[in-house]
């Protein structure tokens, strides 16, 4: 017979199910009646720190389970997040845990190691999880009668000690590689990070004004670019509402059945246009007091000044059935990139702004998150083929001024001494942190010349491209490892890691053994419940 469903396992073990083995001594206690007491708790919230908490009775919010060393506890929550964890022994203290655990109580024949990674399995985590109840995530549970017919193997004693043995040395290795790689993605996050602020400060390349002084040449400098910048955000401003206001009117006289001559067109482009520049107002320029001094020939500015139009999406719900309308996500765009294939579609019936979709160079940012750290993400729309993919109320759209490398924009939203700025705006609401149009348009950030911010962008585009590239390769590997560590505790109960000794006893004799013990133990607990119940009766 097979216990994971695939190889068949050796001749000399025995196979039996866990409800075969398993034990429950556990027994309910309140923790709140002896408030000064010290507990050693098992929580799920404490699991990923591998270590239980240490409390007072008073600090335990409800009734608990007694546990004991060597128990063996498998989280009935959301089993596709495989919690197994063995009952240790940190303290004195009385062991308890939540009733959201499945005990095994120590059973003399099984080791706990053993038996906690056998539980750790992926084929033992899918079974449970394709037997939960419940409607979705921390709300999906598994009954502990689930496990009763699920196979369990048992193994003469001696070899258990060789499999547990083999399993912590390679896991033990296993874990060394991993380790090294997670320091390999800090460190390659600190150099991310530090590319990207050499690059807002003026020291990735060198600066406009010291090749001009090097070339003996004049250079511009940002402050006249930013001059030029605001001539030319004024025109497209009004450009873009009188076109705005046309399209209004023309659809009005459309749905009144008027028709629509180029006389139309015309006069009333010219009128609104005549409005536009009568409710232009130029952007504030940004407060330098608080902020460091920049490189000769920068300049601080606000987003407001180098943007032509800032937008929220569209409010319509997106729905799941396709249509030839595809609107992203919220969570398509991160800091420095979108994911295009993050989206869903909006009915063909919705109201639709003639600016609606997306356009090459166009800058995303995300208004709303429930991390902070997604709040004031950036990332500058790519070539896209032909596509219309619409944005959604949560994220905000922004045209860049011709003049400007929208990059470099997009690189200044991701240096945290820039970013505190929103994060320091950000209002709470409803589990989310959002952020308001004024605050991007306040949002301060230096202009180096035009030929320094290109120089710039590329540098930054080649150092974060051979980053990406290290990190995918990172990543790579800790997939790997982690199948490895799965293929490692498959091949253990399997009976490929370890070789069989025909000396050790027979596991037979040893499943007998273990069903004798867990029979004695059934009856003592069912024998200390009666008492109990005399004595409250009584």
């Amino acid at each position: 017979m097979s216990v994971l469903g695939a190889a068949p396992m050796p001749a000399s073990w025995q196979l039996t199910t866990l409800g075969d083995i398993r034990v429950d001594l556990s027994t309910s206690l309140d923790p709140r009646k002896t408030p000064n007491t010290q507990y050693e708790l098992y929580s799920i919230p404490s699991f990923p720190t591998g270590r239980p908490e240490i409390v007072l009775g008073a600090d335990v919010g409800s009734t608990k389970k007694t546990l004991e060393p060597g128990a063996v506890i498998v989280s009935k929550i959301n089993p596709r997040i495989n919690r197994v964890w063995v009952v240790g022994n940190h303290t004195d203290s009385t062991k308890i845990g939540s009733s959201e655990w499945i005990p095994f109580f120590p059973v003399s024949g099984i080791l706990s190691p053993f038996l906690a990674y056998y539980l750790r399995r992926d084929h033992f985590r899918n079974f449970l999880a394709s037997r939960v109840s419940g409607v979705g995530g921390s709300l999906m549970r598994v009954r502990p009668e689930t496990l009763t017919p699920y196979p369990f193997p048992v193994i003469p004693l001696p070899e258990q000690h060789r499999i547990v043995e083999a399993i912590e040395s390679y896991l033990t290795r296993l874990d060394d590689v991993v380790a090294t790689l997670e320091r390999v993605q800090q460190n390659l996050k600190r150099y991310r990070a530090s590319v990207l602020k050499a690059a807002v400060e003026g020291r990735l390349v060198p600066t406009e004004a010291e090749l001009a002084r090097r070339e003996g040449r004049d250079y511009e400098p940002a402050s006249v670019l930013l001059e030029r910048i605001l001539v030319e955000r004024r025109r497209r401003w009004i450009e873009d509402a009188a076109e705005k206001g046309r399209a209004k009117a023309e659809e009005k006289a459309k749905k009144a059945g008027t028709s629509w001559t180029k006389k139309n067109n015309t006069e009333t482009l010219e009128r609104e246009r005549a409005k536009a520049v009568k409710k232009y107002k130029e952007p504030a320029a940004p407060d330098t007091a608080d902020l460091p001094e920049l490189p000769e020939g920068w300049c601080w500015v606000q987003l407001d000044q180098l943007l032509f139009l800032i937008e929220g999406g569209n409010a319509t719900t997106a729905q799941d059935e396709p249509t030839e309308r595809r609107v992203l996500r919220s969570s398509a765009v991160r800091q420095g990139r979108i994911d295009f294939d993050d989206s869903r579609y909006l009915a063909m019936t919705a109201a639709r702004k003639a600016t609606a979709c997306l356009e090459e160079g166009d800058l995303l940012f995300t208004r709303l998150s429930g991390s902070l750290e997604y709040v004031g993400n950036c990332a500058q729309v790519p070539p896209l083929a032909g596509k219309m993919i619409e944005f959604p109320d949560r994220i905000f759209r922004g045209r860049v001024v011709p003049d400007l490398s929208g990059r470099f924009i997009e690189h200044c939203f991701a240096v945290r001494a820039l970013r505190t700025q929103l994060e320091e705006a950000a209002k709470s609401a409803a589990g989310h942190q959002r952020i308001g149009l004024d605050d991007l348009r306040k949002y301060r950030i230096p202009l180096p010349p035009k030929a320094e911010q290109q120089r710039i962008s590329n540098d930054v585009e080649k150092s974060l491209s051979v980053i990406d590239t290290v990190e995918r390769e990172v990543g790579l590997q800790r997939k790997r490892s982690s199948r490895l560590r799965q293929s490692i505790l498959k091949w253990a109960f399997e009976g490929k890691l370890v070789d069989q000794d025909p000396d050790d006893e027979p596991a037979s004799i040893l499943l007998e053994r273990i069903r004798t013990e867990r029979a004695k133990m059934e009856d003592a607990k069912k024998g200390a419940s009666k008492r109990g119940r005399r004595r409250r009766a009584s």
